[in-house]
């Protein structure tokens, strides 16, 4: 016999043999790995979740330096001053420039929106992008900026999915809403809408306007492309895109479209206050080694 030759192995004739028992166990073990991979992901951030603070704070990992008598000096990147804002304080206008722009189908989904993820797959395809990036809820969009990072990969779509059910089964629609606006990035280093209220307009979140709340809703997207204080136009034509948003959806009617469009925003720029910069600079990296 020719050394050479190797006789096929007891798994060869198996898999010729049994084709469906083959088949069969692959799916079984596909189910085993997919309900390991959400029980994980579940009890991996059940305790963020269960909490809505921890939730939006969990990202929270930057410094923040203070002097003696407790005046700000400087935070670093990685700081979030986030607060869960009250309901009374966030527009209505806000909230439905928010959803028209973002998730018009909010309050009718349980977190996720099947066509809007096959939308989203579509428009990968076609652009030949399988990251699974695009199609996010309010709810899926909560989950990946307070939760997950920002890399786009099929595993942490997932995650994003599994724990965007499990928060719609935790929380009422209205404080999701909330939570969103408390937490959201819009830009110039504003985490949430009261941040960006002042940041941009100098004011009170309660106090925003039709146009200066679509402006704001239209940052989330892009933020340093839409930021106003960069690209004036760009973030002009944005709110415009959100204002016709909320007229088709029957938010404003045409008198207030016209007028929001109209209005002159004056954004409030302000210069970076850093106190003792060459201290706080050299302190900084004395902390980071």
């Amino acid at each position: 016999m020719n050394k050479l030759f190797k006789p096929p192995s007891k798994a060869w004739f198996f898999l010729k043999n049994h084709p469906k028992k083959v088949i069969l166990l692959f799916l079984i073990s596909v189910v085993l790995i997919f309900v390991a991979f959400v029980a994980f992901t579940y009890f991996y951030y059940s305790d963020e979740i269960s909490d809505s603070n921890k939730l939006i704070t969990y990202k929270n990992t930057g410094i923040t330096f203070y002097d003696k008598n407790e005046k700000f000096l400087y935070a670093t990147d990685g700081v979030r001053n986030i607060k869960i804002i009250s309901e009374e304080e966030i527009p209505n206008y806000l909230k439905e420039a928010t959803l028209a722009i973002e998730d018009n189908n909010f309050y009718n989904h349980s977190g996720v929106s099947v066509r809007g993820i096959g939308r989203s797959i579509v428009n990968n395809i076609r652009t030949r992008d399988v990251s699974g990036a695009g199609g996010s809820t309010i709810t899926q969009q909560l989950i990946k900026n307070s939760l997950l990072s920002q890399n786009k990969s099929i595993i942490r779509k997932l995650q994003e999915i599994i724990l965007a059910l499990v928060v719609e089964q935790r929380y009422g629609k209205d404080e999701i809403l909330q939570l969103y606006l408390s937490s959201v990035f819009y830009g110039e280093g504003s985490y949430g809408a009261e941040d960006a209220a002042e940041t941009y307009f100098d004011k009170n979140l309660k106090e925003l306007n039709i146009s200066e709340s679509a402006l704001i809703a239209g940052l989330t997207a892009a933020p340093s492309v839409y930021s106003p204080l960069l690209n004036p136009e760009l973030a002009k034509d944005r709110q415009k895109v959100v204002l016709e948003k909320m007229l088709s959806l029957g938010s404003i009617n045409q008198s207030e479209y016209e007028d929001a469009v109209k209005y002159g925003i004056i954004f409030d720029e302000k210069e970076a206050d850093t106190r003792s910069p060459h201290f706080v600079l050299w302190l900084k990296e004395e902390v980071e080694i």
